[in-house]
């Protein structure tokens, strides 16, 4: 289980690439456009990014959506972000009212959380119905490594696709996709490598990531 203080004080010393560095980019796009694709929200809608950290998906974001809220619990990481407005905030005591937004979107925060059970729940009632997921796939080789040998983000090794799906239901919402892509990572993977990396953005079983897209019913 990760320890908060240790979370907290990683988060406030880390060094990312900027969302604009070419890299970056190609890890957020494909992403992004299985989002945009599955759900088919407008422009109007209001969206909320947890842990934005300096702004990976919220700069695309802003692109999209016009109601962009983002929050991260590092001031260290809140301050590099330029694109929404930032809240500085917890995932699992989030300062917003029941149903405020229309999509609640994070990316790799869950595994990094004390209580991802209580941070989905969270999710789930800030949203008015969709929520969705980006997180590590414990069954791709190059993350398992990674997450075993960085103390930090040990707890991804738990992130199997059937893992978060078991989450997600706990919490009350009702899986609409789940699918695992990419071999892209935002920080680690050498320029040089993006073009050849890129034919795996599709859905591929084995990709580092995993994508999850649930309901909640709180329609009104």
């Amino acid at each position: 289980m990760p320890r908060r203080g240790e979370q907290h004080e990683y988060f406030q010393k880390a060094s990312y690439r900027s969302p604009i560095h070419p890299a970056v980019q190609a890890y957020s796009a494909p992403k992004l456009r299985f989002l945009m694709n599955f759900l088919h929200i407008p422009r109007r809608a209001r969206v909320l990014v947890l842990a934005c950290g300096n702004g990976i998906f919220s700069e695309p974001l802003t692109r999209e959506f016009d109601d962009l809220t983002v929050v991260d619990f590092s001031s260290g990481m809140l301050t590099e972000n330029r694109w929404g407005e930032r809240c500085l905030g917890d995932a699992l005591k989030l300062p917003f009212r029941d149903g405020a937004f229309d999509l609640v979107f994070e990316a790799n925060l869950l595994h990094h959380v004390v209580d991802p059970r209580a941070a989905l729940a969270e999710m789930a009632r800030v949203s008015r119905r969709h929520v969705a997921l980006v997180e590590p796939n414990a069954w791709n080789p190059l993350m398992s490594a990674f997450s075993a040998i960085t103390p930090v983000e040990r707890a991804g090794l738990k992130f199997t696709p059937a893992y978060l799906r078991r989450m997600v239901r706990q919490a009350g919402m009702t899986l609409k996709d789940q699918l695992c892509t990419g071999m892209i990572t935002q920080n680690l993977t050498p320029g040089f490598l993006v073009p050849i990396l890129r034919a795996f953005d599709g859905r591929f079983p084995l990709g580092m990531y995993q994508m999850l897209f649930a309901e909640t019913g709180n329609r009104s």
